[in-house]
């Protein structure tokens, strides 16, 4: 195969194979009339390779390529606003809309796109927006940043029952934004869709579960957390749950309304949270009687609770996204809104629908570390 249809196959392959590419895209005629424009114009041949990750050596032409063909795949419009180069130096900046998150896209960028490059970035606040400066360390220096004014108003979107690959997560995961996964510890799958979700950018938690005060008990296991436990095996049974799911960066209850009720059965959960000092807790409020919040804030635990209703409780996908379209209109009357939805492929179906609805909005999705650092 010539050199040029090898680059153009592998730009081919980028841009329509990518795996976070989502369901709407341009049409095929118009993608491939535009690489092949790009391609003649910059008359030069990429190496596509790795997943797409930039090799250490790549060129200057290389990493525009890369960033620009890498935001396009998850849907990103960005602008070029500055561009200056010359023979060790390149400065792009890039601006986008209030709706990205920019926490969420560096942390793409560092485990996915720039993975094999030294990589370095800070964020920059000001009182009219954010700005992700990015310097990759090479032979020559790298500098690029993207910029954006301030979001109209945030979510915090959780998705509870995570730890299994079911029709749900396969289509919350083609959702390029910061929807936090909460993770159900122990099924034989949570530790691998835990890894696969972070590599994605995700934020993840784990879905520690507890004892309801009445009705059905879902994921009952070993090492729920209920009542007539001793002290001593309350905060063992933690510890222990703790350590089943890796790269959480918090915890919320799963069930729980009884459990998070009672005092003494959240002193013993909240100890042990506390010992992991990079923990937050969000309660999942399933008792107006709960004093988990309480009591993860008494012990300086960073923490949230759900501060808007549940938003599939009913399995009916035009429900949801009526309570989707509530919170989109209720975000913009408090600082954050938190709510939980579950892993179900009607509500990722929805949610999936009305994504461009809180891009229109100007709704920043975001993750509770944003809120909690």
């Amino acid at each position: 195969m010539k050199p040029i249809f090898k680059s153009l196959t592998a730009l081919f392959f980028i841009a329509f194979s990518h795996t976070y590419s989502i369901d709407i895209k341009p049409s095929l005629r118009s993608r491939i009339k535009l690489l092949m424009k790009d391609y003649y114009k910059k008359n030069v041949q990429f190496t596509f390779s790795d997943q797409y990750r930039l090799q250490e050596n790549a060129s200057f032409l290389e990493i525009q390529a890369y960033i620009k063909y890498y935001l396009a795949s998850i849907n990103y419009p960005v602008a070029l606003i500055s561009e200056k180069s010359s023979d060790n130096h390149l400065y792009l900046e890039y601006g986008f809309p209030s709706w990205v998150n920019l926490k969420f896209l560096n942390r793409k960028f560092s485990r996915d796109l720039f993975l094999k490059i030294n990589y370095q970035s800070t964020l920059h606040n000001s009182e009219i927006g954010q700005d992700l400066e990015i310097s990759l360390s090479q032979s020559r220096d790298i500098q690029v940043v993207f910029s954006k004014d301030h979001s109209r108003a945030k979510v915090a979107l959780i998705v509870d029952d995570m730890g299994y690959k079911g029709k749900g997560y396969r289509i919350y995961k083609k959702i390029p934004m910061s929807i936090t996964f909460a993770i159900l510890p122990f099924y034989e799958q949570s530790s691998i869709l835990a890894k696969e979700s972070y590599k994605l950018g995700y934020e993840l938690m784990l879905h520690m579960p507890m004892q309801p005060a009445k009705g059905r008990t879902f994921f009952d296991y070993d090492h729920m957390i209920k009542s007539g436990l001793s002290r001593e095996e309350i905060e063992s049974r933690t510890k222990s749950v703790l350590t089943s799911v890796p790269l959480i960066s918090g915890v919320n209850n799963h069930q729980g309304s009884l459990s998070t009720s009672d005092q003494e059965i959240m002193d013993g959960v909240m100890t042990q949270i506390a010992a992991h000092k990079n923990l937050y807790f969000i309660d999942s409020l399933t008792s107006s009687k709960s004093v988990a919040y309480k009591t993860a804030k008494g012990m300086s635990i960073p923490t949230l609770k759900r501060n808007y209703a549940f938003l599939d409780n009913a399995k009916d996908i035009d429900k949801i996204k009526v309570k989707l379209k509530g919170l989109i209109k209720n975000s913009y009357k408090k600082s954050v809104q938190i709510a939980i939805m579950h892993e179900k492929k009607v509500s990722a179906e929805a949610l999936l629908q009305m994504i461009d609805q809180f891009k229109e909005a100007g709704i920043e999705i975001i993750s509770p570390s944003d809120v909690l650092d």
